[in-house]
C-alpha cells in the first residue's frame, strides 16, 4: 500500500514540473502545398461509383500502342459509343461508356459483345461528363 502511494506522490510531483513548457510548430509552407495539391489532385467531385464496358486489358512491351490499336477498331466499328483508354497500373484498360448501373450497361454491352466477345461490364468511376442517360 505504501508502494502505491509513493508511485502517486511521484506521478503528482512529475505532472507539475513541465506545467511552464512551450511547443514549437515549424510551419512548412512547402509541405502545406504538397498536402494540398494532392488533395485537389485525388479529390473526385464531378464522379462517382458507376460501370463501363471494359473491352481490353493489356500490360509489357507494347501495350499502350495495343491498346490504342484496340480503342481506334472500336471507334470506327461502333461510333455511337465514347471510347477511350485509362491507365491502371500496370495495365492499359480499353473502356466504352459510362453507366449508372449494370441494367443501363446492359443494352450497350449486348451489342459491342456481338463484335468484341471478351468485353466484360466492370465497376469504375464514372466523370459526370461522360454519363451515357438513356
Amino acid at each position: 500500500m505504501m508502494k502505491y502511494k509513493l508511485l502517486i506522490i511521484i506521478m503528482i510531483l512529475f505532472s507539475f514540473i513541465n506545467i511552464n513548457g512551450q511547443i514549437i510548430v515549424h510551419k512548412n509552407d512547402i509541405l502545406d502545398d504538397l498536402v494540398a495539391k494532392h488533395t485537389r489532385l485525388t479529390a473526385k467531385p464531378n464522379s462517382f461509383f458507376g460501370y463501363t464496358i471494359q473491352l481490353g486489358a493489356f500490360s509489357g512491351n507494347y501495350s499502350k500502342s495495343k491498346a490504342e490499336a484496340l480503342m481506334y477498331e472500336v471507334i470506327n466499328n461502333i461510333s455511337n459509343i465514347p471510347v477511350n483508354i485509362v491507365f491502371d497500373s500496370p495495365y492499359y484498360k480499353v473502356m466504352a461508356g459510362a453507366y449508372i448501373d449494370k441494367y443501363e450497361a446492359r443494352y450497350d454491352y449486348e451489342y459491342i459483345r456481338k463484335t468484341y466477345p471478351q468485353a466484360i461490364i466492370v465497376p469504375y468511376f464514372i466523370n459526370v461528363k461522360n454519363l451515357i442517360i438513356k
